[in-house]
């Protein structure tokens, strides 16, 4: 049997332990921290500012520490990173102890133990079925929010302690560290497999196709990209812009959709099953994006994706019944589903799993620190103008330039790049 179905399996429920509990119940305790504690909008929202952006800033060195040590130790060590920064915030009782507890650990721990080391892994594995094995891993994602939302928002109401969301997400964190170390494995070599689970017959048959054989419908590379000369091509930088814009919207959703609804005046309940909503369309734009990406070009499943996510905070800013709010969760589901997985689909597929980990690691960096922006931003916006307006209307003018720039992206050629140095 092929591992790489089983370890695909694993990675999903590392994704599910080790990012649902921390990002999604990261929303639903946010706004009983405010009350409690007397925080402001835009000092709460921060702290899932310094979380994203601990994430990014991670992502180099994680690279780096999976070419020196590998994947397994490194995803193993983020799990106890991140359990140690969730039980620090759990005795919280300073901003400070919350940006180094939630923030900074989380942020690290997290990096190092779900997508770029999953997502690198999964590159590894798989190449005809890539698309639809990322799709799946990142398809978990929705199920935390849908699972997950609503479950720890009925924590803080029926027990009113919002510290045990903290413990939980310790526990989600070691639990993931644990089956990180009893299936991860990072190349099909070390089980004496092909990716795909090909035989060798079939291997060499594919790598000696004819050229003259119909071009394939979605590109993948079959040069061996330097890292040097990815980094100076625009397709690279465009990918990482649309996967930017991707992200603000994710990270001001995630720090903002609760206080903008109970603003709205809709229960703390009622925000979760909306929350729970963005997942289960988040799973579909994620399952989606995943087998339309192995027969529809990638870049295309991003570009509609910006589009959906974008028209989802324009719906937003004017939602005044379930009816709308339920409509935001489906756009903006879909939308980052379908964002999530095609970006990480073409980075690959234009630069090949060599180059992918140093890649992704300086994407996400760029992408986390850009999407880091979006709490700060829409909650200093409400708590000057009182009112979203500024935040969410400027988000959607620069996305529509960046899926410009999507649009006119063409997969890169290594001889241009090297004419450039």
């Amino acid at each position: 049997m092929f591992y790489g179905w089983k370890l695909l399996v694993a990675l999903c429920f590392i994704y599910l332990f080790a990012m649902g509990p921390q990002i999604y119940g990261f929303v639903v305790v946010l706004p009983s921290m405010v009350e409690e504690l007397g925080w402001s909008r835009t000092s709460a929202g921060a702290g899932f500012s310094v979380m994203m952006v601990s994430m990014g800033l991670v992502g180099p060195l994680v690279a780096s520490g999976i070419g020196k040590f590998g994947v397994r130790p490194v995803m193993f060590t983020g799990g106890l990173v991140a359990a140690s920064g969730a039980l620090l915030t759990y005795f919280t009782e300073s901003l400070v102890q919350f940006y180094l507890g939630a923030g900074v650990l989380m942020g690290i721990g997290i990096g190092m133990q779900t997508v770029l080391p999953g997502s690198q892994v999964i590159t590894n594995w798989f190449t005809l079925k890539r698309a639809t094995a990322l799709g799946a891993f990142m398809a978990i994602g929705g199920v935390s929010a849908f699972l997950l939302s609503p479950l720890l928002a009925g924590l803080i109401e029926s027990s009113g302690n919002w510290r045990l969301v903290w413990l939980t997400m310790t526990a989600g964190s070691l639990i993931a560290s644990g089956i990180v170390f009893f299936f991860v494995v990072e190349t099909p070599q070390e089980k004496n497999q092909n990716p795909d689970g090909v035989s060798d017959a079939e291997l060499q048959q594919l790598s000696s196709a004819d050229s003259t054989a119909a071009p394939r419908k979605v590109h993948q590379t079959d040069t061996v990209w330097p890292v040097g000369s990815a980094l100076r091509t625009r397709a690279f930088w465009f990918i990482t812009l649309g996967t930017s814009i991707a992200l603000y919207g994710s990270t001001t959703m995630s720090s903002q959709l609760t206080l903008f609804l109970k603003d709205a005046g809709f229960s703390p309940i009622f925000s979760g099953s909306v929350l729970g909503m963005t997942g289960i369309a988040g799973i579909a734009g994620r399952v989606l994006a995943g087998v339309l990406g192995d027969r529809i070009e990638p870049r295309l499943i991003l570009l509609t994706g910006l589009i959906l996510e974008l028209l989802s905070f324009i719906v937003l800013l004017y939602t005044s019944n379930d009816i709308m709010a339920y409509s935001f969760a489906v756009l903006f589901g879909l939308g980052f589903g379908f964002a999530f997985v095609a970006a990480t689909t073409v980075t690959a597929n234009y630069f090949g799993p060599a180059a992918y980990a140093t890649l992704f690691g300086v994407g996400a960096l760029v992408g986390t620190l850009f999407a880091g922006l979006g709490p700060i931003l829409s909650g200093l916006s409400y708590d000057k103008l009182g009112s979203y307006q500024v935040a969410f209307y400027g988000y959607a003018a620069i996305g529509a330039i960046v899926v410009i720039l999507i649009a006119i992206t063409r997969p890169p050629m290594l001889s241009e790049a090297t004419e450039t140095e």
